[in-house]
């Protein structure tokens, strides 16, 4: 409804402001290139064979930032860096010879917003179940309680339920044996 426009619309101004406040950090330090081109290398295991496709914003600083066309981490043979004119924004596309992943600013954001979209939803359902089972346990618990405290009301609420009249004897009478007389 009306919640879920409004968080989408939050989140889309909140991934703007984003991309432009690190678009603006690049700008001003341009050795960010590295920071976001190794933080894109992390979660590989093996870097053999791998290439950053740097689109035309990104790869001037990229060549700066890392003193040339390839990139050299401590734990790993050298990255090759190539301007890939078909990338467009900040950040670069990571390709190995088994996979792509695109490491670009744009689409970190934008992946981030989703999964923010995803959680928000999710919860948002947690809360209607919830309040759904709860509207559903009070109406149980008016459905199973006994009838003559469910719908009391007035003198009803001062009537005792029926009980089995007391034996003229005054009580002292012995009860009687269920199995009979022997």
């Amino acid at each position: 409804g009306t919640r879920a426009v409004l968080t989408d619309d939050v989140l889309g101004v909140a991934t703007a402001l984003a991309e432009a406040m690190v678009g603006e950090a690049l700008a001003r330090d341009p050795a960010l290139h590295r920071a976001l081109a190794e933080a894109a290398l992390a979660p590989l295991t093996e870097r053999e064979g791998v290439v950053l496709r740097a689109g035309p914003e990104a790869y001037p600083a990229l060549l700066v930032a890392c003193d040339g066309p390839s990139l050299t981490l401590p734990e790993g043979p050298g990255i090759s860096i190539v301007q890939d004119d078909a990338q467009p924004g900040l950040g670069v596309v990571v390709e190995t010879p088994d996979q792509r992943l695109d490491a670009r600013v744009h689409e970190r954001l934008a992946a981030a917003r989703r999964a923010m979209s995803e959680r928000l939803a999710a919860a948002s359902e947690e809360e209607r179940a919830e309040g759904s089972d709860v509207e559903a346990s009070g109406a149980e618990t008016e459905a199973e309680a006994p009838p003559e405290t469910a719908t009391a009301t007035g003198s009803e609420a001062e009537t005792e339920p029926d009980t089995e009249p007391e034996t003229a004897t005054g009580g002292d009478a012995e009860p009687e044996s269920e199995e009979g007389d022997a």
